[in-house]
């Protein structure tokens, strides 16, 4: 295990960078602290590790020591998920660090200096007013860059957020007010919310204490990778819930990553289906999608580490292959194919475990060899069973249901389907869909909704939710709904007529409005005198079957139902 020394002082931001990287990527390290205040003694402790006398300046396991909080993350950071590999992204890194160092710590940080930890904040008050206009001008700029963002490059947490973390959620010790800046107020959220975090005011090793601090163990990271094909098919569904549960119960992070590198499967519209299919089972992500089509440069130097390491090979067309067995690695036109990207893509997130289905063992012992020849090993992987048909054939168009488009369009609720899937867990097995068990979870999650929750769900106004209640999917909700508010004309039989002017007899004098034990006693009424409820039914509904009748009664103002039994009735 990689232990350094770290000359800390544990109010300092710029150590505090430092500390929160190390917490991150599990690295120990034991410090010595070092006053912020009275620098007396310093050219004796740190002259012969950093010219400049400051902190953090830390010393590695090998002896070699290295200055400045933005170039310590930057070592570290180097090859893990909090530096990018695309050359882009790492230049705007460098571009928000350089912020950083020139535009917004000789600000903020140093107003906080001066207030909290001078001991004589008085002799600065006239280099206040400059100095605080600086930290508003940053935090502005830093506000504008965040807007639309979750994290400030590639939609990844990052030493970018880390940099600028550091003294901007202490900004308010130096009095600056964060109200006016949302993106920068959620953005801190998300940073503090980030696995492995440590606090500033965590406790820190001494080593004059031989004290070691321990940091968290690596965060589990698990991803989720469909191809931009359309609506989700219902075992890829699976897989998504399986990781986001896996996420949920380890505290880790689920990464999506849209498998992209492929053009002629893309289908227009095919990730905003599968956003869409993932909102509605309630799947959600740490960080912003990862797209292979945008990520090239990485496969690139990943090919290229297999060839210097000796791994690959390049033939005449330009394509690179595995020497061993010669899979493709790099195609002639130099796009990556789905078995390098996928790797480099799993080695780059740090992803620790893979959980996708049986479908894809055959891809294992391949890409385990791909994951060598590029210098990484790939992260554990858990296979889990298929979802096939009820005939037990692989589930298609064919049977139905196949699709979270589907099962929506067939009237599932999504908590019903979400909570299928989460009955199959990781099946070890290939499983058969039980549409008779989706049915009935169906069931439940309607009888289990608000009025307001099943009036949202079925688009019908809240009034008439007693009427929707018995529904078996929210598409017989939807048609109950439409039977009560716009039904079909009917004209019954003259000997439906006693029924229904006894009906009107009973409903004019009772309440505009009925409650459910008032429309029972309507209806008891009616069967006491030989009434043909059948023809009731038929005169408010114009159907002969439907809900129950005692709720549609319930959801007719008083007005509503005297007018259609008078329709129905004989002229």
């Amino acid at each position: 295990m990689l232990i350094v020394l770290l000359y800390n002082s544990a109010v300092s931001g710029n150590c505090y960078k430092v500390r929160l990287l190390l917490a991150h990527l599990g690295v120990e390290y034991e410090t010595v602290d070092v006053s912020v205040v009275d620098r007396s003694g310093r050219k004796e402790l740190l002259g012969h590790l950093n010219p400049a006398l400051r902190v953090p300046t830390l010393v590695l396991d090998d002896g070699r020591p290295l200055g400045e909080s933005n170039a310590i993350l930057w070592y570290f950071a180097d090859g893990t998920q909090y530096l990018s590999g695309d050359p882009y992204e790492r230049a705007q890194t460098l571009q928000w660090m350089f912020f950083e160092q020139y535009s917004h710590e000789p600000y903020i940080a140093v107003v906080r200096f001066w207030f909290r930890y001078s001991g004589t904040p008085e002799r600065f008050a006239d280099l206040v007013p400059e100095k605080t206009k600086g930290g508003y001008a940053a935090l502005d700029a830093l506000e504008r860059g965040l807007e639309g963002r979750n994290f400030l490059v590639g939609g990844r947490y990052s030493i970018a957020d880390i940099s600028l973390y550091a003294y901007t959620h202490v900004a308010h010790e130096g009095d600056f007010d964060l109200d006016p800046y949302p993106a920068i107020r959620a953005w801190l959220e998300r940073v503090a919310a980030q696995p492995g975090h440590a606090a500033i005011d965590d406790g820190v090793g001494t080593r004059s204490m031989g004290l070691t601090h321990r940091v968290p163990e690596v965060t589990v990271r698990v991803r989720f990778a469909p191809s931009p094909t359309g609506s989700l098919h219902l075992g890829n569904a699976l897989t998504a819930v399986a990781n986001r549960r896996f996420a949920d119960a380890e505290r880790g992070i689920l990464v999506l990553r849209i498998d992209d590198t492929d053009s002629s499967r893309t289908v227009e519209g095919g990730e905003a289906a599968i956003l869409k299919d993932l909102a509605w089972l309630g799947v959600s992500f740490e960080e912003d999608p990862v797209r292979q089509s945008e990520r090239g440069s990485l496969y690139l130097e990943a090919a290229e580490r297999a060839l210097s390491a000796g791994a690959a090979e390049r033939d005449p067309d330009g394509s690179i292959r595995l020497g061993r067995d010669g899979t493709t690695l790099l195609r002639a036109d130099g796009t990556a194919t789905y078995q390098l990207a996928s790797v480099a893509d799993d080695l780059e997130l740090r992803i620790t475990h893979v959980i996708r289905g049986n479908d894809h063992r055959p891809n294992l012992e391949i890409q385990q060899r791909i994951a060598r020849a590029i210098g990484g090993q790939l992260p554990e992987v858990i296979h889990h069973g298929l979802v096939l048909g009820e005939d037990g054939k692989k589930l298609s168009k064919r049977h139905g249901h196949s699709s979270i488009a589907e099962l929506r369009d067939e009237g599932f609720p999504a908590q019903a389907v979400r909570a299928y899937l989460d009955e199959l867990d990781l099946p070890e097995h290939d499983v058969n869909l039980d549409l008779a068990r989706l049915r009935r979870l169906a069931i439940d999650a309607i009888a289990a909704m608000s009025d307001a929750e099943l009036s949202a769900a079925a688009g019908a106004p809240v009034e008439v939710v007693p009427v929707l209640r018995g529904a078996r999917s929210l598409v017989e909700a939807r048609e109950y709904a439409r039977l009560v508010l716009e039904p079909p004309p009917a004209r019954l039989p003259p000997k439906a007529q006693p029924t229904l002017d006894r009906f009107v007899e009973l409903r004019r004098p009772a309440p505009d409005r009925l409650l459910p034990d008032e429309s029972r006693a309507i209806l008891r009424e009616l069967k006491a005198v030989g009434g043909d409820l059948r023809s009731l039914r038929l005169a408010l509904t114009g159907a002969s079957t439907g809900p129950e009748l005692s709720a549609v009664l319930c959801a007719l103002s008083r007005e509503d139902a005297l007018t259609r039994a008078a329709r129905a009735g004989s002229p």
